[in-house]
């Protein structure tokens, strides 16, 4: 999908498209204010995300459920499907968030809080990201 830069003035890195399965839930600090339906949370207790952009201050992902700007979230993601991976986890703040189909699907726009901690789940994620990239490339 390759590397995207918006021309936004909010952009302070370059963005990669991806198409990355991961699983969100909302951080401690928010828990009692943002609460999920049992109907769209996963057995673990998070929603199902798919990361379709990242950069390394933060995430665009697709989502069924809107959350509030502002809300801290986690992020979980594995390198591949394997059962029992360890997951990757980051810990973001919702900077924006557009409805983008009236399935309903929203795109919900983030950023990294604790840049020390996600220095090695975001290498990873844009390695994934240039993996992808690639492959469609040589498929084409």
């Amino acid at each position: 999908m390759g590397k995207q830069n918006d021309h936004l003035t909010v952009r302070r890195h370059d963005r990669w498209g991806c198409d990355i399965n991961g699983s969100l839930s909302v951080d401690d600090i928010h828990g009692e204010q943002v609460v999920f339906s049992r109907a769209v949370t996963e057995s673990g207790g998070g929603v199902p995300v798919r990361i379709v952009d990242c950069s390394r201050g933060g995430l665009g992902l697709h989502c069924s459920v809107y959350l509030p700007r502002g809300t801290r979230v986690i992020v979980e993601f594995t390198e591949t499907e394997t059962p029992g991976e360890d997951k990757n986890t980051l810990h973001l703040r919702v900077q924006r968030g557009s409805m983008i189909d009236r399935t309903p699907s929203y795109y919900i726009g983030t950023s990294v809080i604790d840049q020390a901690d996600s220095v090695q789940p975001l290498a990873k994620l844009i390695a994934m990201a240039e993996q992808s990239d690639g492959a469609a490339g040589e498929a084409a």
